[in-house]
């Protein structure tokens, strides 16, 4: 019977294949077990979990530092694969970089696993006093919610 579905795999991840009767593989995809804490090991935290500006900013300069910016894979033959499993597996399981698309969009699910309200930008680089081409660059808003408190009343 077509299609045929085959799941192998060995408890950290999985492989299917979606395979027709005109091709072999007509779509792969990667099922892998993101664990948030095997992440914070691959950037280096160790801390508490929370959404605050000073663990943003620690979590953001380790990331930086872990996790280089690479584009190798554009230029060969390696496809790059924006599914989050996949790129999960590409940086924390690999010790892969990856492009603004990959790295970003993981370290999106990171934040908002400490509990960060996080929302993908479209960017343009500006070099040499032009805009690059659209969609060229993605990256992340972070959201704070900001209170006044005022504790005192006049009567």
């Amino acid at each position: 019977m077509w299609p045929a579905i085959f799941t192998l795999g060995d408890g950290q991840f999985s492989f299917t294949l979606y395979c027709t009767q005109y091709t072999s593989i007509c779509l792969f995809k990667i099922n892998v077990k993101m664990d948030f804490n095997a992440y914070l090991t691959r950037i280096g935290y160790s801390g508490p979990i929370n959404n605050s500006h000073a663990i943003l900013k620690r979590i953001c300069e380790l990331h930086y530092n872990a996790v280089p910016f690479d584009v190798l894979g554009m230029h060969g033959a390696d496809r790059i694969v924006l599914n989050l499993e996949t790129v999960y597996k590409n940086i924390v399981i690999d010790h892969r970089g990856g492009t603004c698309y990959e790295v970003n969009r993981l370290f999106q699910w990171l934040l908002r696993n400490f509990g960060f309200q996080v929302d993908i930008i479209q960017c343009q680089w500006f070099n040499y006093g032009e805009f690059s081409p659209k969609f060229n660059h993605l990256a992340l808003l972070v959201s704070f919610v900001f209170m006044v408190c005022n504790t005192s009343t006049i009567n």
